[in-house]
This record gives structure tokens, sequence and C-alpha cells, in this order.
């Protein structure tokens, strides 16, 4: 069972200090995702199920990023919504057609972006009735993101 933990946009983050934050919205460094083992790595090759992704602060040290399905569109896609100080994260298979892919990311970009309290399992409950699969765990995920905005390890 993991920890639920809202996502607080407007909460204080009482971790290691950075020295600026950079703004939310702005995607640094590219990482590689592999959407088969569904974990980030910092380089490598990309091509098959590995494809280079651009990390990007939401708010209250979340992390997002999203990989584009077999068809090059978001249909079949994934989306990752990462607590870096906790290794939290939220893993969303969109659905395989793309207009219900489509809503699924409009509603879950509406959670995190609202000025609602909600916990990673609250947002996968949500958009799971649209047809997307949704996991929630820790730590097995990757840091690429987390490093790259100064999150250490």
């Amino acid at each position: 069972m993991h920890k639920a933990f809202p996502l607080m946009l407007t909460a204080v983050f009482a971790g290691p200090a950075m020295a600026e934050p950079p703004a939310v919205g702005l995607a640094l460094a590219a990482c590689v995702w592999d959407s088969s083992a569904q974990r980030l790595s910092e380089s490598g090759p990309t091509g098959g199920t590995r494809q280079s992704v651009n990390p990007y602060l939401v708010g209250n040290d979340f992390l997002s990023w999203e990989a584009t399905g077999p068809s090059g569109t978001m249909a079949g896609g994934q989306i990752v919504l990462q607590h870096c100080p906790t290794n939290n994260y939220l893993l969303v298979v969109l659905p395989g057609v793309e207009s219900a892919a489509t809503e699924a990311r409009s509603l879950f970009d509406s959670l995190i972006y609202s000025s609602g309290d909600y916990t990673l399992r609250q947002i996968a409950e949500t958009v799971a009735p649209l047809g997307a699969g949704a996991r929630v765990g820790q730590e097995n995920i990757g840091r690429c993101g987390c490093e790259t905005y100064g999150y250490g390890q």
C-alpha cells in the first residue's frame, strides 16, 4: 500500500533547498522514457519503445512528462506525475483511441493544475473511467527529471 499525499500546489516544501527553482512549465534537459519498462533513464539510444521526453515542473515539487503511443499520437501514450522529494509517482496509460486519450489527458491536466487538493490515487481513480490505466508507486520509475531540476538523489 502506498501513502496518499495531496497534490497541493500551494504547499511549502521543507526539503533540500534549491538555489532558485525553475519556472513552472519550464522543460529542461531531455531524459529517455522506455514505455515498455515504464522507466526513465538519463540517456541512451531512442527508438522502438524508448523515446526522448522533457520533464517539466507542474508545481510543489511535482514533475510531469508524457510519451506518445505507438502511432506517434497520445493514443496509447503514457503520462507520469512524480513528486521528487518522496519519489512517489502516478503513471497513466492513455486509452488507445485518440479521442478518448485526448479526453483523459485533458481531465488529468485539469486536475493537476486546479486549485483543489488531490492525491495521486484520486487522480488515478478519476481518469480510469475514461479508459486510462493508472498505477501509483514509489521509487522505481527513475530520477532523471528530478536530478535535472536539482533534487539530487
